[in-house]
C-alpha cells in the first residue's frame, strides 16, 4: 500500500510593506512516497542474496528488503519563491488645500434723486481658500469661500 506523506515548511516575513517594497517567502514542499508492499506467498521465509564484485556475499530476509529497479521515482524536494511587491499608488496625497483670487462683485450701492435711482455695483480684488478631499480612487469633493462673500461647492476628477 502507498501512502503521500506531504509535508509543507513555510518560512514567511510577517511585516507591513511600504511603498514600493518587496516582500519575498520560501515554500519548500517535500514530497515522500513511502512503499510497503506485502511479501508475496511464495517469498514468506525466503532470503535474498547478494553476491558483490570481489565474491564476498549477503543473506537477507525477504520481508525486509526487496529488489528493485535502479532506475525509480525518488522523493522530490522542491522550493517555490514568492515575491509581494507593494504597488505605489500615482496620488499618495488625499486632501489639497488650494489658494485663489477672484475679481467680482462686492459691494451694491443706491442712489435715490426724486423719480430716479441710480444702482451701481462695484467690482473687487478679493482673494478664497478651497479645501478638497479625495473620496474615491479619483474623485475629489470639496468646499471654498472668499473675501467678497462667495462660497462654492467643488467635484473634481483626478487624472
Amino acid at each position: 500500500m502507498k501512502y503521500l506523506l506531504l509535508f509543507l515548511l513555510t518560512t514567511n516575513t510577517a511585516s507591513a510593506l511600504e511603498c514600493g517594497k518587496t516582500n519575498q517567502s520560501i515554500h519548500t514542499v517535500k514530497l515522500e512516497v513511502d512503499a510497503q508492499t506485502d511479501v508475496p506467498k511464495f517469498l514468506r521465509g525466503a532470503t535474498i542474496t547478494i553476491t558483490q564484485a570481489n565474491g564476498k556475499t549477503e543473506t537477507v530476509k525477504a520481508e525486509e528488503f526487496m529488489v528493485v529497479k535502479r532506475k525509480h521515482k525518488r522523493p522530490v524536494l522542491s522550493t517555490v519563491v514568492f515575491k509581494t511587491t507593494l504597488k505605489c499608488s500615482d496620488i499618495s496625497k488625499k486632501n489639497i488645500i488650494s489658494g485663489k483670487l477672484v475679481d467680482g462683485y462686492s459691494d451694491v450701492s443706491t442712489n435715490v434723486t426724486g423719480k430716479s435711482a441710480k444702482i451701481s455695483l462695484d467690482r473687487q480684488l478679493g482673494v478664497g481658500l478651497q479645501y478638497q478631499r479625495q473620496v474615491a480612487d479619483k474623485l475629489f469633493l470639496g468646499v471654498g469661500a472668499d473675501s467678497n462673500r462667495g462660497a462654492e461647492a467643488l467635484l473634481g476628477f483626478g487624472f
